[in-house]
């Protein structure tokens, strides 16, 4: 299933999710990523599903109190060659706005910047933008430039018509400091985005090094990148805990596998993956066989 959701959430209500990659696959391996760490951290772009496929699961759904319809990836998105067809498949169906959400990593490729530009809103990343506190946060692919990805966003913001709500999360101790902020603030009167989205580490992530910002130090962020600037990102828990029980919902109907196994593959701890197969007991999806967890329909 590629569909998550609806999903609330403090910036667009109730919003439903495209998965448009295989999880974690990803062009940058941030620090802080609560999906745990990047399998495959690439930047050639495939059809990783069929149009088909996703708009099977996608007409199963029901719209009803859907604010937006958000095009997202357990992974970066724009990875997905050809998004530009899945989106117009699901503007036929429904004219609810449609959101990308995106690491902004790609958009220096004018194939992306054409393939994601009938979107409503294009909501992009820039967690840093000095070069070693972008390798420091990020951990890109080696081919990745932070100086071409932000030539990329402004391209994106030239050649653009909808709106950019640009997101910066915030890293303890690696991207707060009064010299990164100041760089910060210069970066975006660059780009020009219409909002700018403040947000920080809310849970443990891939290093647990990664801490946050409190409160009074985001608003002090705020107040001082100027009025486009907003604290956002309470409600992003929610939606990574989907994605994380929806992964291990579809390698357990793949095949039978063990608690060991499953750790292996998703990075996630004892505690989380014990806690999301209770769920699917309770909910009556999976059984135990040895020490096996198998889905229902598979015996």
């Amino acid at each position: 299933m590629r569909i998550f959701g609806p999903v609330p959430s403090r910036r667009l209500g109730n919003s439903l999710g495209i998965d448009l990659c295989p999880y974690k696959t990803c062009t940058y391996d941030c620090i802080y990523c609560e999906l745990g760490r990047t399998t495959r951290l690439t930047i050639k772009r495939r059809r990783f599903f069929s149009v088909e496929e996703i708009l099977k699961d996608f007409k199963t759904v029901n719209l009803k109190n859907v604010d937006y319809i958000t095009f997202t990836a357990s992974g970066e998105p724009t990875l997905y060659k050809g998004i530009d067809k899945v989106l117009e498949r699901v503007k036929k169906i429904t004219d609810i706005p449609k959101v990308l959400l995106t690491n902004g990593s790609l958009f220096f490729l004018k194939s992306v910047r054409r393939e994601v530009s009938n979107f409503d809103i294009i909501m992009p990343n820039l967690d840093a933008v000095k070069k070693d506190t972008f390798l420091k946060i990020n951990r890109p692919h080696h081919l990745l430039e932070l100086k071409e990805i932000i030539n990329g966003l402004k391209l994106l913001r030239k050649e653009y018509k909808g709106k950019i709500f640009l997101e910066i999360l915030f890293v303890k101790g690696f991207n707060d400091t009064d010299e990164e902020i100041k760089e910060m603030k210069r970066v975006i009167e660059y780009l020009s985005p219409d909002r700018v989205q403040l947000n920080t580490v809310y849970r443990v992530g891939v290093e647990k090094y990664a801490r946050s910002l409190n409160r009074e130090e985001l608003y002090q962020i705020k107040n001082y990148f100027g009025k486009s600037a907003e604290v956002v990102g309470e409600y992003k828990k929610k939606k990574e805990a989907i994605i994380k029980k929806r992964m291990i919902e579809e390698i357990i109907k793949h095949r039978p596998i063990t608690l060991s196994d499953l750790k292996k593959l998703t990075g996630l701890s004892s505690d989380k993956i014990s806690s999301i197969l209770l769920d699917f007991f309770k909910e009556n999806k999976i059984v135990r066989k040895g020490r096996f967890y198998v889905w229902k329909f598979n015996n």
